[in-house]
């Protein structure tokens, strides 16, 4: 009897042995799928779903593993992550447990989901984290991986327009691609580094880096990536009128790409080609050819800005060949285009930054003013030399003021990030000295002094922020506020029942950049809110009631009150009731 029942228990431990095998080497299985290609991706994401139902069963270390490979997985198969949860405890898992490889693909793809939820500071700072887990001393290091992250990095400093962050960033990338011997990864680096330079205004190093990455792409055999550097470097050239060279590269873009078939049509999502090849032909006065294509892309392509180069180079056209009628007619839809793209840009602008748009609005005016200038001094001889020169220290004392303005708002986002911080290390803080006090056995003098102490210096350093600016009063800021013709004018909507506008919201947001400059760097420049959010965050600010705002968006009073609330924790750190919360809005100037 004993004998039979110690052969059953080493039959059961085998059949235990052997379904953990099985689970890790399909693991295994779909993580070298994913490093095939994007069909394979899909494949191997279908693999493991197979083993989703098993996951009870799984050790915690093959589960842990399984939902990194998984997150592995969503990520190179483009698949928006929508929580942070499960990520959240494999990093946990893995700051104690794994490789440092495994600890460096947790942290980077935890850094990802932020990437997906539009947290930017948590983002960067995940993948930061990530580049401190790898173990350059080891010969089993991923400097693939590491590459990557430092790619992931560049990109998102190139967003933010950092573009000397961006290239220290993408350095890293290219020492690591050269490691792990991916010319690929490499060649990716160098493009993005062709376009810090482009927004540092280095616009030889740029042609001179398209060109190089050209050549280094049609030498892999990867023709299409080859022309895809050729792009913007055509466009310069048409622009600068060096036709010559722009045929050149037009040539190479077209023929060995595939990009171009033989009766002269653009593959789909290419169509903003047909533009360049017309301003070429306008440029080299064959008007009927540059016609052509811009009927070509008004034909073939329904985004808005395309559609307005179309009749924007149409417009050019038929005003060299003195065409009234059309003239008339594409003026119209030119300006009817250019309007929409506008107010698509707009809106786009206001969400990230709207003081550097105004700056470099500014910017574009003042060059404009330089060359009217320019061209005044060279007519008119001496007394308009004197209207130049005043000119010229207007737009002077125009740049170090807009300079001046774009340096306060950065300093403003620097605090308002700060204040972010300070919310939350107090929120924290208050729960371990409220967990110490309630503990009647703790008598740890020393820790609550210490929290004490660190809750007093964090809440000054809050007040600072919530100071009003010296110049303008808090209740002067808000009487104008509540007099503003554009509020009145949505107060009435609330009352007839009318939902908001996106135009009124960036109305009000505008006005409130003015207004209310810590207010605004708030709310927008730290990529924290969605969109109903920051509604809410400027109807609050406006002072209009929780019922008004209810109508005006079209969210039930209750969820308003819980979108209040949790807007309190994200900015401030701590729960608010939402009494509270517009308050704190309300003495924010």
């Amino acid at each position: 009897m004993n004998k039979l029942i110690y052969i059953l228990v080493i039959f059961a431990l085998l059949c235990s042995c052997n379904h953990q095998n099985d689970i890790k080497q399909t693991i295994a299985r779909a993580d070298s799928l994913m490093d095939t290609n994007q069909d394979s991706v899909r494949v191997a994401l279908g693999i493991l779903d197979s083993l989703g139902a098993k996951k009870t069963k799984m050790s915690k270390a093959q589960r842990m593993h399984y939902e990194l490979i998984y997150a592995k997985g969503m990520n190179k198969g483009f698949v928006v992550f929508k929580t942070d949860s499960i990520m959240k405890q494999v990093v946990d898992y893995y700051t104690s447990h794994g490789s440092a490889n495994d600890k460096m693909l947790a942290n980077y793809l935890l850094g990802c989901v932020y990437r997906d939820l539009k947290d930017s500071p948590a983002c960067l700072d995940w993948y930061h984290r990530a580049t401190e887990c790898a173990d350059t001393t080891r010969a089993d290091c991923n400097y693939e991986l590491l590459a990557i992250i430092y790619g992931q990095i560049g990109s998102f400093f190139l967003d933010q327009e950092m573009p000397q962050n961006a290239l220290q960033a993408l350095e890293k990338t290219k020492e690591y691609a050269k490691i792990s011997k991916d010319t690929v990864l490499l060649l990716q680096a160098l493009s993005n580094q062709s376009h810090a330079y482009l927004k540092m205004e280095n616009k030889a190093k740029y042609i001179q880096m398209k060109e190089y990455l050209f050549h280094q792409y049609s030498m892999l055999g990867m023709h299409q990536d080859a022309a895809l550097e050729l792009c913007t470097t055509i466009c310069e050239y048409v622009n600068s009128s060096n036709l010559l060279k722009a045929k050149q590269l037009m040539d190479l873009y077209e023929k060995p790409s595939g990009l171009i078939d033989s009766l002269g049509n653009v593959a789909k999502g290419k169509e903003k080609y047909y533009f360049t090849k017309g301003n070429y032909y306008l440029k080299s006065n064959q008007v009927k050819l540059a016609i052509k294509e811009y009927y070509k892309l008004l034909h073939e392509s329904q985004a808005v800005d395309e559609r307005e180069m179309a009749y924007r180079g149409l417009l050019k056209a038929y005003q060299m060949q003195h065409n009234s009628d059309s003239i008339g007619k594409y003026g119209y839809l030119a300006t009817e285009a250019n309007d929409s793209v506008f107010r698509k840009m707009q809106t786009k602008t206001l969400l990230k930054m709207q003081a550097q748009y105004n700056y470099d609005q500014m910017e574009r005016k003042a060059e404009k003013l330089a060359v009217i200038n320019k061209y005044i001094v060279y007519i008119g001889g001496g007394v308009l030399m004197i209207i130049l020169l005043s000119c010229l220290v207007i737009v002077f004392f125009l740049r170090q003021r807009n300079t001046k303005r774009a340096l306060q708002f950065k300093q403003l986002q620097v605090q308002a990030m700060q204040y972010l911080q300070d919310n939350k290390k107090i929120f924290k803080a208050k729960q371990h000295l409220d967990a110490i006090l309630s503990n009647e056995k703790n008598s740890h003098n020393e820790t609550i002094r210490e929290y004490e102490k660190k809750i007093e210096i964090l809440n000054k350093r809050i007040s600072e922020f919530e100071k009003p600016i010296p110049f303008k009063k808090c209740n002067e800021v808000n009487v104008y506020l509540r007099s503003i013709a554009l509020r009145k004018i949505i107060d009435k909507k609330a009352l007839l029942g009318q939902k908001i506008t996106k135009e009124e919201l960036i109305e009000i947001g505008k006005i409130l950049g003015e207004q209310t400059p810590k207010f605004y760097a708030l709310v927008f420049s730290l990529d924290i809110l969605n969109e109903t959010d920051i509604a809410v965050c400027l109807l609050v600010r406006l002072f209009f009631s929780s019922s008004d705002i209810h109508v005006l968006l079209g969210i039930s009073s209750g969820h308003a009150s819980t979108i209040k609330r949790r807007i309190a924790l994200k900015l401030f750190g701590e729960e608010l009731s939402p009494k509270e919360f517009e308050e704190k809005l309300h003495n924010l100037v």
